[in-house]
C-alpha cells in the first residue's frame, strides 16, 4: 500500500490588541500575526506530527508604569473547542490537532485565564522603552488519522488581556 501524505497547515490568525493597565501606568502591548505549518502529514505513521512556532508580543512604556502581567488565550478555532481543535479541508474531512504551551506537549493552550492560558510579565523600567517578547507555540497532530489528500487549515484568535 503506498504511503499517503497530506498537506496540513494551521493558520494562526491574530488580533492586534492593546492592553493597558489602570492609571497612571502607560504600557501598551500588541501581537504580530503568525502562520504555523505542520507540513506533510503521513496517515500511516505511528508517530505524531509536531511543529514549533513563535508568537511575538511587543510592548511599549511611555512615561509611567513599570510592569504588567498579561494573559494570552487561544480560541478553539473552527471547532469552537480549545481542547478539540480541528484542521479542516473541503467537505467533512477533519484533522485533530492541539497547540501546547510547553515543549513536552502536556499543557494545552486554551481560552481560560488562570487555568490554561499563557501569562507574560512585562517589565519596562525606562521612561520610554520598547521590548519584544517571544512565546513558543508547540503543535501536534495525532498519528493515524485517515483523511483525504488536501490542504487543511484552521484560524485561531489570540486574546491579550491585562
Amino acid at each position: 500500500m503506498p504511503v499517503r501524505h497530506r498537506e496540513c497547515r494551521a493558520l494562526l490568525g491574530v488580533l492586534l490588541l492593546t492592553a493597558a493597565q489602570a492609571a497612571p501606568a502607560a504600557i501598551a502591548c500588541n501581537l504580530g500575526a503568525a502562520s504555523l505549518s505542520f507540513g506533510a502529514y503521513d496517515v500511516s505513521s505511528y508517530a505524531p506530527t509536531d511543529m514549533t512556532g513563535t508568537l511575538e508580543m511587543t510592548c511599549l512604556r511611555i512615561l509611567s508604569g513599570s510592569s504588567l502581567t498579561v494573559t494570552l488565550t487561544l480560541s478553539g478555532g473552527q471547532s469552537g473547542n480549545p481542547y478539540a481543535r480541528q484542521l479542516r479541508a473541503g467537505g467533512n474531512d477533519r484533522l485533530n490537532y492541539q497547540i501546547y504551551r510547553d515543549a513536552a506537549r502536556t499543557l494545552p493552550w486554551g481560552s481560560t485565564a488562570g487555568a490554561d492560558a499563557a501569562t507574560v510579565t512585562v517589565s519596562l523600567t525606562q521612561i520610554i522603552q520598547l521590548r519584544t517578547y517571544s512565546l513558543n507555540l508547540y503543535g501536534r497532530l495525532p498519528p493515524r488519522q485517515d483523511v483525504a489528500p488536501g490542504s487543511y487549515s484552521d484560524q485561531l484568535v489570540v486574546t491579550l488581556t491585562p
